[in-house]
C-alpha cells in the first residue's frame, strides 16, 4: 500500500530517516560513535538531500529555468488565443509532476533538493491557472480543488509544506460554503477543527502512517491554531464587521461577546494545562503562541494607557517565571526537565524502536538489512515493518 501511496522507494526513504534520527541520537551523546559508524552504514542510502541553503538556491534557480521555459513555449505559441493559454498551462503543468516524479525522484534519487519542491509547486500551480474560468459554477471548487492538489502533493512526496499550505486553503473553502450562514463559521471552525485535532491524535498513535508521522504533528498544530482563532474574540469581531456589515458604534458588541470573550482567555490556558497533563511539546508549543495572542487582543480591547509599563512588567514577570522555572527544572520533576536531550522537532516511535534495537544489546545484520534484537526485530522496510 505504502509503495503506491508515496513516489520514493519505501526502504530507501526509511533508511534515510533512520541515518537522520541516529545522527541526532549521537549528537545528544546517546549513542557512542563505534555504534553510530555501524548503524550508518547498515542504513546508508542514495538520496540527494543537500543543506537547507542549497535547497533555497535550487528551488530559486528551478522556480526561475521553469518560469523562462514556459515563457518561450508562451510566446511561440502567442496565437493560441486564451483556451490555448489554458491548455497549454495544463499540459506544462502535468509534464512537470511527471518529470519531478519520473525523472528527479525515481531515477536520480532527488529528496527535498528543491528542485523536486519547484517542480511540484509550480505543476499544480500551472494545472489550477488552467483552469480558472472554467469552473464558474461555484467560487469555492477553487479552493476545495487546491486543497485536494496540496494534500495528494503532500502524501505522495511527503512534503510538509504542501500540507500547510492546504489548511488555509480549506479554511477558504470553508468560508466559501458557510457565505449564506456567516454567523455560524466560529461554532463551526471549532467543531470541525477541534474533530481533525482528534482524528489525527488517534491516526498518529497507528505506527503504520510512518513517513507522514511530522503530518500528523501539522494537523495538530493548524488544528489546535484553528480552533482557538475560530472563537478569538478579534477575529470574530472584525469578520463580522467585514463580512455581515456589522455598524458596531461606541458601547455595542457581537452576539456571543461573553463566550468568545471567555474562549479567548481560557482556551490557551487549557492548552497549557492539557499539555503539561500528557507532556506534549507541541501543545505547550501552541499554548504559548496562543497566550501571546490573547494578550494582543485583550490589550487592544481593554488598554489601561502606557503601553510600555505594561510591557515591561509583562516582561519582568516572563523573565523571572523563566529563570524559576529552569531553576526548579534542573532535575527531573515529573517527567520534565530543562535539558534538551534530542535536537529532533517531533518524536518518532518507529525510528526510535529501531535505534533502541541497536543501542540496547541489539546485534546488527546486515544480510536483510534488518536489526534483530531479542525476540522482535524491526525491518528496514518502513512503517510496515514491526519491532
Amino acid at each position: 500500500m505504502i509503495r503506491k501511496l508515496i513516489a520514493y522507494k519505501p526502504e530507501e526513504l526509511h533508511n534515510h530517516f533512520v541515518s537522520i534520527e541516529i545522527k541526532r541520537w549521537f549528537e545528544g551523546g546517546m549513542v557512542d560513535e563505534p555504534r553510530f559508524n555501524q548503524i550508518r552504514e547498515v542504513y546508508k542510502n542514495d538520496l540527494f538531500v543537500p543543506n537547507m541553503i542549497m535547497r533555497l538556491v535550487l528551488f530559486v534557480g528551478t522556480f526561475i529555468g521553469v518560469s523562462f521555459l514556459f515563457g518561450l513555449i508562451a510566446v511561440s505559441s502567442y496565437d493560441m488565443g486564451l483556451e490555448g493559454v489554458r491548455v497549454l498551462c495544463g499540459l506544462f503543468g502535468v509534464t512537470l509532476l511527471l518529470f519531478t516524479e519520473k525523472i528527479l525522484i525515481q531515477n536520480m534519487h532527488h529528496y527535498k533538493s528543491g528542485v523536486t519542491e519547484g517542480g511540484c509547486y509550480l505543476g499544480i500551480g500551472f494545472i489550477i491557472f488552467s483552469l480558472l474560468g472554467e469552473l464558474k459554477s461555484q467560487e469555492w471548487i477553487y479552493p476545495a480543488l487546491t486543497t485536494l492538489m496540496l494534500v495528494i502533493i503532500s502524501v505522495r512526496y511527503v512534503d510538509s509544506i504542501s500540507l500547510a499550505v492546504a489548511f488555509p486553503s480549506f479554511l477558504l473553502t470553508i468560508a466559501q460554503l458557510l457565505l449564506e450562514i456567516v454567523w455560524l463559521m466560529p461554532f463551526i471552525t471549532i467543531v470541525l477543527f477541534s474533530t481533525i485535532y482528534y482524528l489525527a491524535s488517534i491516526t498518529d498513535r497507528n505506527n503504520e502512517i510512518g513517513f507522514w508521522r511530522d503530518h500528523m504533528a501539522i494537523i495538530k498544530t493548524f488544528s489546535l491554531l484553528f480552533v482557538y482563532f475560530g472563537g478569538n474574540y478579534f477575529v470574530v469581531r472584525e469578520m463580522s464587521v467585514e463580512m455581515m456589515d456589522i455598524d458596531l458604534s461606541d458601547g455595542s458588541d457581537i452576539s456571543f461577546a461573553w463566550f468568545f470573550y471567555a474562549f479567548t482567555a481560557l482556551v490557551p490556558i487549557g492548552y497549557l494545562v492539557w499539555g503539561i497533563k500528557i507532556k506534549s511539546i507541541l501543545l505547550l508549543r501552541v499554548s504559548l503562541i496562543t497566550l501571546a495572542i490573547t494578550v494582543f487582543t485583550l490589550k487592544y480591547y481593554f488598554s489601561l494607557g502606557h503601553p510600555e509599563v505594561s510591557i515591561t512588567i509583562a516582561g519582568a514577570f516572563l523573565t523571572v517565571g523563566a529563570i524559576i522555572l529552569m531553576k526548579y527544572l534542573k532535575k527531573e520533576r515529573k517527567g520534565f526537565i530543562r535539558e534538551k536531550l534530542l535536537s529532533n522537532k517531533w518524536n518518532n516511535s518507529n525510528l526510535t524502536a529501531t535505534i533502541v534495537s541497536q543501542t540496547l544489546g541489539g546485534h546488527v545484520d546486515t544480510k536483510d538489512n534488518q536489526l534483530q534484537s531479542g525476540n522482535g526485530e524491526f525491518g528496514g522496510g518502513g512503517a510496515s515493518s514491526k519491532y
